[in-house]
């Protein structure tokens, strides 16, 4: 029995979730067996579609995922200004490291985005 977990969690509540078992539908065609997947809402698919709706899922989680990193990076930002106002001179430097180490999270991530997309 083949089980796919797929959990979506966005500040800590859980979006969806999608639980799949494998549970062979014999359907002859051409002696070919296709194998089917049913999810326990009741939704069946193939394993070509069952491949498509989970990229689906997975880039969903991800466009998800970089609007919470540039919240994240917007926010750090404020909290550097504010610290440079009140001349908190080592926590803003700490907002200023994490800020750039959230960019470059942000910019991989988009180059990972671009490219499934341009697949």
């Amino acid at each position: 029995m083949l089980l796919i977990v797929l959990y979506c969690i966005y500040r800590g509540k859980a979006l969806a979730t999608l639980l799949y078992t494998a549970l062979p539908r014999p359907r002859s065609v051409n002696e070919d067996i296709i194998k089917r997947y049913r999810c326990y809402i009741g939704h069946a698919y193939t394993e070509k579609d069952l491949v498509v709706k989970q990229a689906e899922t997975a880039s969903a989680t991800m466009w998800v995922a970089l609007r919470m990193m540039e919240e994240r990076k917007h926010l750090l930002k404020k909290m550097q200004i504010d610290s440079e106002k009140k001349r908190h001179k080592t926590l803003s430097s700490s907002h200023v490291a994490r800020h750039g180490e959230m960019e470059r999270h942000i910019d991989n991530l988009k180059k990972i985005l671009l490219e499934l997309q341009n697949r």
